[in-house]
C-alpha cells in the first residue's frame, strides 16, 4: 500500500470512529459551525432534495439536466456505495482524495475533537466538508444536496435553499420520523422555506400529496412523456423515468426559463446513478456474468424492482441480497419466495447488517449464505454449469453494493452520474 493510500485510510479510519452510525437529529451545532466556518453554504445557491425513494436518482438527473443548460454543478450525497469520495461530486465526478482529506483534516481539527466549541457527529462533519469543497470552487453555480434522514433535523436542513424538492414518499425509518405517512412527509417537507419553490415528485400515496401540496410554491412536473424524450438511455424503469421528469420541472424552476429540448435528451442520455438497476456486464474466471444492481431496501422500493424486472425480462438464475438488520426484512425479501433463482444471503461487513440467524428467518429455506467473496465462489460455480452468461440479481443495502462492486474491481472514480 502506497504512502498516499495509508494516508487516506488513516484519514477515513479518523472520521469513520466520530460516531458513524449514530443519529444525532437537529441543527443548532450543524448551524453553529456553519456560522463559525463563514457560513461557505452562502457562497453558491443550494438546492434541497428529501424524500423516502428516488432522491439520488433524481440528484443525478438534475445534474445532468443543469449541466447540460450550461451550469457548473456540486452533488453531496449519502451513503457511498465503494469509498467516501463519492459524496462529494463536482461536475458528476468525485473530487480527488487528496481535495477530501485537506479539507476533512482542518474540520476535524476544529469540530471533532472532544474539547471543541462545537463538536460534530460523523455525518455533520461530511456535509460540514461537502459545504467547504464546494466553496473551494467558483466554478459551480449550484450546490445539490442530498438530505439524509428525514428532513427536519437533519443537518442538510441548515443550509437555505433557493430551491426544494421532495421525492417518493414511502415507509422508511419510522423510529425516527413517525409510523404514517403523514408524520414521515411533515418531516421531509420541512426542508422547504416561505417564499422558496417546492418541486413535489410523483408519489404513491395521496395522503403524502395531500401534506406537501399545502405549500403554497408547490409544483407538481409534467408527466415523463411530455419531455419529448425518445431515447431515455439508462432510465429504463417507469419510476426512473418519473425521477428525472421531477428534475426536469425542478431545473425549469430554478432557471426560471424552459428547458431546451435537446439538452434534455443529451441529460437523459449521460445520466448516471450507480446501484439503481445498474447493468454491468462482467467477465470473471473465464465465465460471462449479467449483473443488475439495485438498492431496493424498502418495502416500495422493492416493489418497484419487481416491476422493473418483469418489464425488462430479466429472469436471474441467483439473486445475491443483504440488508441492514433494522429494516423490514419480510417486505423487503418476500418476492424471493416467488422466483425461481438461487437465493445467496450476504454478511455484509457492518455492524448494522443483518447476521445469519435473521436472514435465515426470511430468506427461502436452505438458502446458502456467507461473505462476499463466498458468494463470487459460489457464482462461478454456478456459471461453470451454465451454457449461457450467468444472470445475477445484487439487491438489498448500498453497502452490500459496495462490496460486490469492489469484488469485481470497480473503483469510486468509476461511479460518475454525469458522463459526456
Amino acid at each position: 500500500m502506497s504512502d498516499n493510500d495509508l494516508r487516506w485510510e488513516a484519514f477515513k479510519e479518523r472520521l469513520f470512529r466520530q460516531n458513524q452510525f449514530s443519529i444525532k437529529l437537529g441543527l443548532d451545532a450543524m448551524r453553529r459551525a456553519l456560522l463559525l466556518s463563514g457560513n461557505p453554504e452562502q457562497r453558491a445557491p443550494a438546492i434541497l432534495v428529501a424524500g423516502t425513494n428516488g432522491k439520488g436518482t433524481t440528484c443525478a438527473c438534475l445534474v445532468a439536466l443543469l449541466e447540460e443548460h450550461g451550469f457548473r454543478t456540486a452533488l453531496y450525497t449519502s451513503p457511498h456505495v465503494i469509498d467516501l469520495e463519492e459524496r462529494f461530486r463536482i461536475g458528476g465526478s468525485p473530487v480527488s482524495r487528496d481535495e477530501v482529506i485537506s479539507v476533512g483534516e482542518e474540520v476535524f481539527d476544529r469540530f471533532a475533537g472532544e474539547d471543541a466549541e462545537v463538536r460534530l457527529t460523523f455525518f455533520e462533519l461530511t456535509t460540514l466538508m461537502a459545504v467547504r469543497i464546494f466553496a473551494n470552487h467558483p466554478e459551480v453555480d449550484v450546490c445539490i444536496y442530498e438530505v439524509g434522514l428525514g428532513g427536519r433535523l437533519d443537518a442538510t436542513n441548515a443550509i437555505e435553499p433557493s430551491l426544494s424538492i421532495v421525492t417518493t414518499i414511502g415507509l422508511d425509518h419510522q423510529q425516527y420520523l413517525g409510523d404514517t405517512i403523514e408524520e414521515i412527509t411533515a418531516e421531509k417537507m420541512a426542508i422547504s422555506r416561505p417564499g422558496v419553490p417546492l418541486v413535489v415528485g410523483e408519489q404513491e400515496y395521496d395522503a403524502a400529496q395531500d401534506v406537501l401540496m399545502q405549500h403554497p410554491l408547490a409544483s407538481v412536473p409534467a408527466r415523463p412523456e411530455e419531455l419529448g424524450v425518445e431515447q431515455w438511455g439508462i432510465l429504463q424503469a417507469p419510476y426512473q423515468r418519473r425521477h428525472f421528469a421531477t428534475a426536469a420541472s425542478a431545473a425549469t424552476r430554478w432557471m426560471d426559463k424552459p428547458l431546451d429540448a435537446d439538452a434534455v435528451i443529451r441529460a437523459a442520455a449521460r445520466v448516471r446513478w450507480p446501484g439503481r438497476l445498474q447493468h454491468l456486464t462482467v467477465e470473471r474466471e473465464g465465465e460471462t456474468f449479467e449483473f443488475l444492481f439495485d438498492a431496493a431496501h424498502n418495502k416500495d422500493g422493492i416493489s418497484q424492482l419487481v416491476a422493473a424486472l418483469e418489464a425488462r425480462n430479466f429472469e436471474p438464475d441467483v439473486v445475491v441480497c443483504g440488508a441492514m438488520k433494522d429494516k423490514a426484512l419480510a417486505d423487503l425479501f418476500s418476492p424471493l419466495a416467488g422466483m425461481s433463482a438461487k437465493v445467496w444471503g450476504v454478511h455484509i461487513a457492518n455492524p448494522r447488517a443483518a447476521g445469519p440467524e435473521l436472514l435465515a428467518q426470511h430468506l427461502p429455506p436452505g438458502s446458502p449464505q456467507g461473505s462476499i467473496s463466498e458468494a463470487m465462489a459460489f457464482l462461478e460455480q454456478q456459471a461453470a454449469t451454465s451454457q449461457e452468461p450467468l444472470k445475477v440479481l445484487v439487491f438489498g443495502s448500498i453497502y452490500l453494493l459496495g462490496e460486490v462492486f469492489s469484488e469485481l474491481g470497480l473503483r469510486a472514480s468509476d461511479l460518475v452520474t454525469y458522463r459526456i
